[in-house]
């Protein structure tokens, strides 16, 4: 018999992850349709074909192909895809989780109405170590809303109205091969969206079927992430081309070589609104990384299309962003030198940068001040200010002196000048 479903799977060297995304779906033996699972290996190395064939007697109809090296994510994806043979198929990555009931609430929309090719859905932000969601991402859907082939332009200014990236979804199997291709830089699952609108009617539901686990549980670590991989294709040149080629599509298919001057205004002021609409979240992210430089990059695009806030945002902007940043910039140099035996901090007066970079950069060689070189190279100096820098009277070469002062002004992100004189 032919699956009703087929959970499509790709992975890659994350064998942990992949037999406990396989052990969450050990409850379709028991959901009482015909469904199979496909999961394609692009060529790990690690014990990937073990959990497979571990879980073969849990999980109905469970299917592993491998590609010989790893061929990239979008054959990975391409295959898994290929292989398939349900009516109806979904992706699930390997490090998340499906709500089963929610799924099959979809597919059998899906099956009861004929001429819906795709339903895209809310997913779940969610910290699978404390078993608790962040947050959702289709917070203006409502209702369950359609979109047929004959309304381009609904379809588009739905699109444009809101930012809903059209991620996850149900598919009729047979339309979602005839629309797939290789593409460029652009991201994939726009135009993909936009050319199953061609085939039919698609949905949007804010009825989540999907959790992405953004947080994992304390024994597993990513070695790879695709979601952060790609993060800054969110906010950049990736999504622009992406929504552009969805505007220009949409018009030509409602008649127009392309849109007029008044209209093309419009459409691009809300791209540009769509890109800025992650700032913040990206934001949280590169300061989760310790990396406040690019933090200080992205809060500026903030400032400078949105203006910088009120008094409490510019504080923190300092405390969280800028000082942040300089200290990042004055441990990438000490990198960047061949010959310097540790940084040596001088003119501070609290103890606040010395817990900074043991928690942060601990690999960075902290030297008390008149430490001797001892054949490892003279040391990194930073100054707090211009005023301990002129009260030093041990510095030979100008060359090996950082002032925080500077840097900051450099990392600076509003007008209003940094106060260092607590440090």
């Amino acid at each position: 018999m032919r699956p009703l479903l087929s959970i499509c799977i790709p992975t890659y060297n994350r064998a942990d992850l992949l037999d406990y995304c396989l052990t969450n779906l050990a409850a379709l033996k028991d959901c009482g349709k015909p469904i199979e699972v496909v999961i394609s290996d692009n060529g790990s190395t690690d014990r990937t074909p073990d959990i497979v064939e571990a879980h073969r007697g849990r999980i109905p109809n469970l299917r592993l192909h491998r590609f010989p090296e790893n061929r990239g994510a979008v054959a990975n994806r391409l295959n898994v895809l290929r292989k398939a043979e349900g009516e109806f198929v979904t992706y699930l990555a390997d490090d998340d989780t499906l709500l089963i009931d929610n799924l099959f609430h979809h597919v059998e929309t899906l099956e009861t109405q004929k001429d819906l090719v795709a339903i895209y859905a809310d997913w779940i932000a969610w910290n699978d170590q404390e078993e608790r969601e962040l947050h959702r991402h289709y917070e203006s859907v409502k209702e369950f809303v359609s979109f047929g082939a004959d309304a381009p332009l609904d379809l588009l200014n739905f699109m444009l109205r809101q930012f809903l990236p059209p991620e996850i979804g149900v598919y009729r199997r047979e339309l979602l091969v005839r629309v797939q291709a290789f593409h460029g830089r652009s991201l994939a699952y726009y135009m993909l969206m936009y050319r199953l609108s061609r085939l039919g009617r698609i949905a949007f539901d804010p009825l989540p079927f999907y959790r992405e686990h953004r947080i994992l549980k304390d024994r597993f670590q990513r070695t790879h992430w695709a979601n952060m991989d790609a993060q800054f294709s969110m906010i950049g040149e990736e999504l622009r081309f992406a929504l552009e080629a969805m505007v220009l599509m949409a018009v030509q298919d409602a008649g127009a070589p392309s849109l007029p001057r008044e209209q093309a205004i419009v459409a691009q002021d809300s791209i540009n609104r769509i890109l800025h609409s992650r700032l913040r979240l990206e934001i949280d992210r590169a300061c989760g990384r310790a990396d406040w430089i690019t933090g200080v990059e992205l809060r500026r695009r903030l400032v400078l299309w949105y203006g910088p806030g009120t008094a409490d945002d510019t504080q923190n902007d300092v405390l969280a962003l800028v000082i942040p940043a300089a200290l990042q910039g004055i441990q990438q140099t000490y990198r960047s030198l061949s010959d310097v035996s540790g940084l040596s901090l001088r003119g501070f007066e609290s103890e606040r940068l010395p817990e900074f970079y043991k928690r942060f950069f601990p690999d960075t060689p902290l030297l008390p001040p008149g430490t001797a070189a001892n054949g490892k190279g003279a040391p990194l100096i930073v100054h707090r200010d211009a005023k301990t820098l002129a009260q030093d009277r041990s510095i030979e070469d100008p060359t090996s002196v950082l002032v925080l002062e500077q840097l900051a002004e450099l990392y600076r992100v509003t007008a209003v000048k940094v106060d260092l004189s607590e440090i």
